[in-house]
């Protein structure tokens, strides 16, 4: 049997000259499913989170427009910036050697193009 959840809230009125209790009683058990699910997928990321954070290997996650989004210390460390500088620069200047900067740029264009539905 799935449980029940409930919320209970109870006043005092005075009805025709008497003290009586009332209680009104409200089905909460898809807020606490939803709560439970957050807290697991809350859990989730913090793990993956942990993963990227403290992983060994040189990891970054970055943009079709050539924008780095996040780095992890090995990848800080393998390139000599801090995730705040990458930010700032992006893939080009970090990941690019200068002579194809052209190419890469003209790659990113194609592929932000595409994305707007341009297909040229």
């Amino acid at each position: 049997m799935d449980k029940v959840y409930a919320e209970l809230k109870s006043s005092i009125a005075t009805i025709e000259g008497q003290s009586q209790i009332i209680t009104v009683a409200r089905d909460i058990s898809e807020r606490k499913a939803l709560e439970e699910e957050l807290k697991t997928r809350l859990a989730l990321e913090e793990t993956k989170t942990s993963l990227f954070v403290d992983s060994p290997v040189a990891m970054v996650f970055g943009g079709a427009d050539g924008s780095i989004i996040s780095a992890n210390g090995a990848f800080e460390e393998l390139v000599g910036y801090k995730e705040e500088e990458l930010v700032e620069i992006g893939w080009l200047e970090v990941l690019t050697p200068k002579k194809w900067w052209i190419t890469e740029e003209q790659l990113i264009e194609k592929s932000t193009r595409k994305k707007r539905g341009h297909h040229f």
